[in-house]
C-alpha cells in the first residue's frame, strides 16, 4: 500500500510516554555505569514500513501512524543520549533492510540478520574501543555525569 506522507501525530498526546521513556534510558545508563559497562543504544525500524525514493510504503493504514510513533521514540533517545555521552547508533535511518529481510514487522530474515550483524560490528568495533580506552582513562564518568 502506498502512503504519500506520513500520518500527523500530535507529539503532545506522546509527550508523556516520550518523557518516561527518556526517564527509563537515563535510568538504564546510570544502572549500566554502576556495573562498570558500556551502554550502548541502537534506534530501531519496523519490517511493514518502507521507504522508497521518498515515498512511504505499508501494509496497513495503521503501520504508517506506528512507524511515526517509533521515529518519535528514537528521536527521543537522542537528547538523553547526547546529555550523557551515552553511545548512540542510529540502525533505524543508516542501514539498507528491504522487505525480503524481514519474516515480520519485527523479526529478521537471514539476509537481515547478517546486513544489521555487518552494520553493528562496523559501528561497534571504533566505537566500543575509544569508549573503553577513555573510560579507563577517566574512571569516575559515571559518577561525575549524573
Amino acid at each position: 500500500m502506498r502512503q504519500s506522507s506520513y500520518p500527523k501525530i500530535d507529539s503532545a498526546l506522546c509527550r508523556r510516554q516520550l518523557s518516561d521513556y527518556g526517564t527509563r534510558v537515563k535510568s538504564l545508563f546510570d544502572l549500566t555505569i554502576d556495573m562498570g559497562a558500556l551502554l550502548v543504544f541502537v534506534s530501531q525500524r519496523r519490517g511493514d514500513a518502507f521507504l522508497r525514493s521518498g515515498v512511504l510504503f505499508v501494509s496497513d493504514s495503521g503501520v504508517a501512524k506506528n512507524r511515526q510513533i517509533q521515529n518519535l521514540y528514537n528521536n527521543g533517545m537522542l537528547p538523553v543520549c547526547r546529555s550523557f555521552e551515552a553511545i548512540r547508533i542510529d540502525l533505524a535511518n543508516k542501514i539498507l533492510l528491504l522487505e525480503t529481510d524481514f519474516f515480520d514487522r519485527i523479526h529478521t530474515t537471514p539476509s537481515g540478520s547478517d546486513k544489521i550483524a555487518v552494520f553493528s560490528f562496523d559501528k561497534l568495533q571504533e566505537v566500543v574501543r575509544d569508549q573503553l580506552l577513555y573510560r579507563k582513562a577517566n574512571p569516575n564518568l559515571g559518577a561525575a555525569k549524573r
